[in-house]
């Protein structure tokens, strides 16, 4: 009796050392990380063979899959979510805490150094970013696009980005933003291919900005 009782001891101690064993090889395949970011700030995370990605709220951050082993997270506005990325390695998962307010300069800099080299990037004002430039293909402008007011969160972007090959332009181009920053209220009149001339009343706020 009491040999059957050792024996059953035995076995559910190493039975709780299965579970903790289990349960420490189950924890070390758990990244859990705090991202602190602002909004138009971005962060580069790598990982293996990444599978699949979660985000919680994407009103707050967003991210973009650049391979199966790199993800970019961006900033959005003001806010807390959470991230979760499997890859070979398992599941890691991400706090992210987006705070403050970043300046136009900040946005700039940073969509600079994400976008191609072909784009340039300018800052109209305090809430109005232009991005412009001659993209090789359209996923390429749709892309850069999409980075683009992405990083840029709540401020306006304005992009006057066109494709190799494309019918319109530059002045049309330029002309059709303008419709969409001001309203139908002003006559935009197309002069040659590099001129738009805008007529109609402007209040002395138009006129600043």
């Amino acid at each position: 009796m009491s040999r059957s009782l050792a024996s059953c001891r035995n076995g559910f101690a190493w039975a709780i050392l299965a579970v903790v064993l289990l349960t420490q090889a189950a924890g070390a395949l758990l990244a859990s990380e705090a991202l602190v970011l602002v909004p138009g700030g971005s962060r580069l995370l790598l990982f293996k063979d990444m599978h699949r990605v979660v985000l919680v709220d994407p009103t707050v951050a967003d991210v973009v899959v650049a391979s199966r082993a790199e993800l970019v997270v961006f900033g959005k506005t003001v806010g807390v979510t959470k991230l979760y990325v499997w890859d070979a390695r398992g599941r890691h998962e991400y706090a992210i805490n987006v705070q403050g307010r970043p300046s136009a300069t900040l946005l700039v800099r940073r969509l600079s150094e994400l976008l191609p080299a072909c784009l340039s990037v300018k800052a109209l004002d305090d809430r109005t970013i232009l991005v412009s430039g001659v993209c090789a293909s359209s996923v390429e402008r749709e892309r850069a696009v999409d980075i683009a007011k992405k990083v840029a969160g709540d401020v306006r972007v304005v992009d006057i980005v066109s494709v190799v090959g494309d019918e319109m332009t530059p002045a049309e181009r330029v002309a059709g933003q303008l419709k969409l920053l001001f309203g139908p209220n002003y006559e935009y009149i197309i002069w040659g291919e590099k001129t738009v001339i805008v007529r109609g009343p402007m209040s002395a706020d138009t006129m600043q900005d």
